[in-house]
């Protein structure tokens, strides 16, 4: 990320990430999309931003095989 744009993304799985995400959904009942910045140190992960939008990153998903329009019309 550079001046707020995601120049380059690498996809991965991430187990923590994952599970992170889902208990934010969770409790905060959000539907749709939540852009969410999260760091880590290597053992911790830090929440920096949530947006309900499409981040600048949101293309890397999609070419990863995230298609949310779909699912959101679904």
């Amino acid at each position: 990320m550079r001046v707020g744009k995601t120049d380059t993304a690498k996809i991965v799985e991430n187990n923590v990430i994952l599970k992170l995400s889902k208990k934010i959904a969770n409790l905060s009942k959000h539907i749709g999309n939540l852009d969410m910045d999260i760091l880590s140190n290597g053992d911790k992960y830090y929440v920096l931003e949530m947006n309900a939008r499409f981040g600048g990153g949101y293309p890397f998903s999609h070419l990863a095989g995230v298609n949310l329009p779909q699912a959101l019309i679904e």
